[in-house]
């Protein structure tokens, strides 16, 4: 996202978050992978709110406050 490449990077994050999510419904204690399921959900909770009801129809996690539960 930072060099501009949205929609690889979307489909990337998305992709990240739903690999760490099925790592984590296999053991819990890989604490990693909480990373990639708390960026996505930052990196795409500061985006404005039309922005994040449309990737929320593309199946992405948009929730800021989801993401700084997962950091702590």
């Amino acid at each position: 996202m930072v060099e501009k490449r949205n929609l690889a990077a979307l489909s990337t994050i998305k992709m990240s978050r739903a690999l760490a999510e099925k790592l984590l419904a296999e053991n819990p204690s890989y604490y990693d992978a909480y990373l990639a399921v708390g960026v996505e959900n930052y990196l795409l909770g500061i985006t404005s709110a039309p922005i994040r009801w449309l990737l929320r129809l593309g199946g992405h996690q948009t929730d800021k406050k989801k993401a700084s539960q997962n950091f702590a």
